[in-house]
């Protein structure tokens, strides 16, 4: 089907979108914690603007920011997404208190508008890419399929600009399809968080790198396959969030982060964890859920203030010795992996309280789990042992006991 033909369908199909299918859009991450959103619109018909506190300008086709809202001088909350945005302007340091934005979205809105209504429709039409995308498309199949990917796989050609806004401290940029950050960025000086999160980057923008008062970094749900050395510089990071990239080794930066509270590792391909994970002393959220680890190294057990180790999913057959010293975990969730037999570390957990072993291949439990004080869930379904035999009443008796307790069991 020729080019001209696709594009004149599909732009009569953007005139039927129906105001249902234009809820498809995307929202913001934070809106649901703000109770006092206001429109530009209402704002404007208040006599009090020194009270504006929460403005909404999201899904509004802007391709500049109105000039009108510097009028509200006391602003902390500034919602933009989901517009045509070129430039974050400098004016903006104006607001001695706005601290918080979001620019998710733009760039892209109308390709969401457009993917959406296919997804609708289902017609097999291609659409205007008016200068912002890539002009080339190659479409092989026929299906529908086939051309929603090819569509949601173009890079934006241009990204936002951002100017002196040294005042901004959350930055939620996530949505976008962005394969790169503008170099501006680096003008944002006192940003302490910064969501990146599904997006289309390859690789961490190094301007990032610089901004040295960086607490939370999420990268979730983008295509990184490493971390430049020069993220190690970040020693102000609490919260680091590489959920669902393509890793296949844990970044060597990482092991420099000294301060990391969370660090979140899920849904990759990585084999292993170094012995170097002893250097996040202040840790206390792993995540590594749907990696390919076989092993922990004893290092894990050096930790002093992990409360949750998240490694389900994986290949782990044990757990090492040292896991017994963590006096701290809360959380343990090993369910989904290799296990043969029970590990007898576990036991010696006085404070665990949610124990997820379900789903491994273990034929025997540890009597001691009644004498854990404070488990409030266990989990032992789908293992090996045969619910059946009459070696499986005493276990029986147990789990019935931590029952008793108002203890959450599955066997």
């Amino acid at each position: 089907m020729k080019f001209s033909i696709l594009s004149a369908l599909l732009l009569i199909l953007s005139l039927s979108i129906t105001q249902a299918q234009e809820k498809t859009r995307l929202t913001i991450n934070f809106s649901d914690q703000i109770e006092q959103w206001i429109t530009l619109e209402k704002a404007m018909q208040s006599a009090r603007p020194d009270t504006i506190y929460y403005l909404n300008l999201s899904n509004q086709s802007l391709k500049r920011i109105p000039k009108n809202i510097y009028k509200f001088e006391n602003l902390k909350v500034l919602n933009l997404a989901n517009n045509d945005l070129r430039r974050l302007p400098s004016k903006l340091n104006r607001f001695d208190s706005l601290a918080q934005v979001n620019i998710s979205g733009n760039g892209s809105a109308d390709k969401n508008k457009r993917i959406s209504a296919l997804q609708a429709a289902n017609f097999e039409v291609m659409k205007q890419f008016n200068g912002m995308w890539t002009p080339e498309i190659r479409v092989k199949s026929d299906s529908i399929t086939a051309l929603i990917t090819a569509l949601m796989n173009q890079p934006v050609k241009r990204t936002l600009r951002f100017g002196n806004c040294r005042n901004i401290r959350r930055l939620n940029y996530s949505n976008s399809y962005l394969t790169t950050v503008h170099p501006s960025i680096r003008r944002l000086t006192g940003l302490q968080e910064i969501n990146l999160s599904r997006n289309s980057l390859e690789a961490l923008p190094m301007q990032i790198t610089g901004l040295s008062s960086l607490t939370k970094l999420n990268l979730a749900s983008n295509k990184l396959t490493r971390l430049p050395a020069e993220t190690g510089k970040l020693q102000n990071l609490i919260a680091l969030i590489l959920y669902k990239n393509k890793l296949t080794a844990v970044p060597e930066p990482i092991y420099e982060l000294k301060n990391l509270y969370e660090l979140d590792l899920a849904y990759n391909e990585i084999p292993e964890l170094l012995s170097r994970i002893h250097n996040l002393q202040r840790l206390e959220v792993l995540f590594l859920s749907f990696n390919k680890l076989r092993f922990l190294p004893e290092e894990v057990g050096t930790l002093p203030h992990l409360e949750g180790l998240y490694v389900h999913h994986n290949r782990l057959s044990f757990l090492p010795e040292s896991i017994s010293r963590l006096q701290g975990l809360k959380t343990l969730h090993i369910n989904n992996n290799d296990f043969s037999y029970f590990p007898t570390q576990i036991v010696s957990l006085k404070n665990l309280q949610d124990l997820d072993i379900s789903h491994n291949y273990i034929e025997e439990f540890n009597p001691k789990l009644a004498e854990m004080p404070h488990l409030k869930m266990l989990f032992l379904n789908n293992n090996a042992i045969n619910k059946n035999s009459p070696e499986y009443m005493p276990y029986k008796e147990i789990f019935n006991s931590l029952r008793a307790r108002e203890v959450i069991v599955t066997d």
